[in-house]
C-alpha cells in the first residue's frame, strides 16, 4: 500500500513540475487536481481534510514555493524565508500577482531629514497563514474585512477543488447536484476556448459563485475574467508581462471590484458611505490621459504603445479569444484603453503582495519613485546608490530590491524624479 501511495505522489509531483504537454495541462488541469498531490489517506499531517501539510496555505506552497529556486520560476509565488535572511536579499519571483516573500522582510532607513523610516513586511500584502513555510502572522489590524484574524489562506481566494467551468458559449457555470455539465478539459487561465461538449476551468481557480472565503464566511458573486500568457513569471527588464483583464457582470462573471468586495466591502462606492476611489467604472476621459502619459514631464504617448503593466486596466469584454489576443508573449500589442474600458482593484494593487505598502504596484509613501544621479539620469534611490540618506524614498531597500519591486524594470524607464503612477490616469505631475 505504501508503494502504491508513493507512486501516486510521484506522479502528482511530476505533473506539477512538468505538466502534460504544456503549461495549460498543469497539475490542476483547470479544476480539481490529483487528490494525492495534497491529501494522504494514511499519513496526513493535518486532521483537517487529511492534508499532507499542516494547513491549507502550506499545502499550496508545497508546490508554489521551492527551496532550490534562484530566480523567477514558473508557478512559484513565494520566496523561501531562508533566501531572505539578510536585509539585502532580493525576492525571486516576478509574477503579476507579486511574491509573498515581500512579507518576510522588515526594513528601516534614515531619511534626508534624519528621521527613522520603517518599512514593515506585514503591511505589503495578504498575510496568508502557511505555518510550514513560516507565514504565521495574524494581522488583526488589516484593512476592514469580515474575515476573522488567522483565517486568511491561499484557499480564501482560490478554490482548489473548483468545479466552476467556462463553456463553449463563454458562460461560466458552477455545477450542482442533479445536473449534467460538460467536463473540464483545460486550464481557464491561458486563453483556451472550449469546443461544444467540453469546458475550460476558470481563471486561476478563483472562488466562483457560492464559494466561501472561509468556513461560514461570505460567498463570491461569480468569476472575474482574465487571460495571461504562460510565461508570466519573468523579469520585465525588457518585455512587459501583460495580463489581459476583462470585465463581465452576467452569465457567471463578476466584475473584479465586486469579486474583491467579497472580503473588502468598505472600499467600494456602491457599498459604502465613505469616500473611496471609483472601481469597475469606465475610464472615460482618463483613457486619453493614460494613452498620452509616458512618464513625469512626458505626455507624448500614443494609444498604440501606451499600455503599462504597472497600471493595468480591464478591457470592457469577457470574451476569451478577445482577451487572449492581448495576452501576448512579447510587446507586440501595447494598445492602451478605450473610454469604455475599466479601472479595477488590480490597476493599483497586486493580488498577493508587493514591495510597497498595501500591495500597491508602486511606492505611494513618498513623493518620488526615482531620483537622478550626477549626470541627471534616472536612478533608484536605494541605500547603496551613493545618494546619501534617502530613506523616505527607498524605504530601506537596495537598488536591486527597488528594481525587483517594479518586476525588474530599469529606472531609466521612469523620468528622473518620477512621481506617483497615479498620474498614468490623472497627469497631475
Amino acid at each position: 500500500m505504501k508503494r502504491i501511495r508513493l507512486a501516486w505522489i510521484l506522479v502528482a509531483t511530476a505533473i506539477a513540475a512538468f505538466g502534460l504537454g504544456g503549461v495549460s495541462w498543469a497539475f490542476h488541469d483547470g479544476g480539481v487536481a490529483t487528490c494525492t498531490g495534497c491529501h494522504s489517506m494514511h499519513s496526513a499531517r493535518s486532521t483537517d481534510n487529511l492534508l499532507m501539510q499542516s494547513d491549507n496555505g502550506s499545502a499550496c506552497l508545497r508546490c508554489h514555493e521551492r527551496a532550490t529556486d534562484t530566480g523567477p520560476s514558473s508557478y512559484r509565488v513565494s520566496t523561501p524565508s531562508a533566501k531572505l535572511a539578510a536585509s539585502t536579499d532580493v525576492v525571486l519571483h516576478r509574477t503579476p500577482g507579486g511574491d509573498f516573500g515581500w512579507l518576510r522582510q522588515t526594513l528601516t532607513a534614515t531619511s534626508t531629514f534624519g528621521g527613522t523610516v520603517t518599512n514593515p513586511g506585514f503591511e505589503r500584502g495578504h498575510n496568508i497563514i502557511a505555518a510550514d513555510n513560516q507565514y504565521t502572522l495574524v494581522d488583526s489590524a488589516s484593512p476592514p474585512t469580515p474575515m476573522p484574524p488567522g483565517e486568511l489562506s491561499c484557499t480564501s481566494c482560490h478554490d482548489p477543488h473548483s468545479r466552476a467551468r467556462r463553456l463553449s458559449d463563454g458562460s461560466i457555470i458552477h455545477p450542482t447536484t442533479g445536473t449534467t455539465y460538460d467536463p473540464t478539459f483545460e486550464s481557464g487561465s491561458y486563453g483556451h476556448v472550449p469546443v461544444a461538449g467540453e469546458a475550460a476551468g476558470v481563471y486561476r481557480l478563483l472562488g466562483s459563485s457560492g464559494y466561501q472565503a472561509y468556513d461560514g464566511g461570505p460567498t463570491f458573486p461569480g468569476n472575474p475574467a482574465a487571460v495571461v500568457n504562460s510565461t508570466y513569471n519573468r523579469s520585465e527588464v525588457s518585455t512587459q508581462t501583460r495580463v489581459a483583464y476583462g470585465y463581465g457582470a452576467s452569465n457567471g462573471y463578476s466584475a473584479w471590484g465586486k469579486w474583491c468586495a467579497t472580503c473588502h466591502p468598505d472600499y467600494h462606492t456602491d457599498t459604502a458611505s465613505n469616500f473611496v476611489h471609483t472601481v469597475d467604472g469606465a475610464l472615460g476621459g482618463a483613457a486619453t490621459t493614460y494613452a498620452a502619459y509616458v512618464k513625469s514631464g512626458d505626455l507624448t504617448g500614443t494609444l498604440a504603445t501606451s499600455y503599462n503593466s504597472l497600471v493595468p486596466f480591464a478591457t470592457n469584454d469577457n470574451d476569451t479569444a478577445t482577451l487572449a489576443a492581448l495576452a501576448l508573449v512579447d510587446d507586440s500589442d501595447l494598445t492602451g484603453p478605450s473610454g469604455t474600458d475599466r479601472i479595477m482593484c488590480l490597476s493599483c494593487h497586486r493580488a498577493h503582495a508587493s514591495g510597497w505598502k498595501y500591495a500597491l504596484r508602486w511606492n505611494q509613501e513618498s513623493e518620488f519613485l526615482t531620483l537622478s544621479d550626477a549626470s541627471g539620469a534616472s536612478v533608484y534611490p536605494g541605500v547603496d546608490a551613493g545618494l546619501g540618506n534617502q530613506g523616505q524614498y527607498n524605504r530601506g531597500y537596495t537598488t536591486a530590491q527597488m528594481a525587483a519591486a517594479y518586476n525588474g524594470r530599469l529606472a531609466t524607464e521612469f523620468a528622473p524624479h518620477q512621481r506617483s503612477m497615479c498620474n498614468k490616469c490623472h497627469a497631475k505631475d
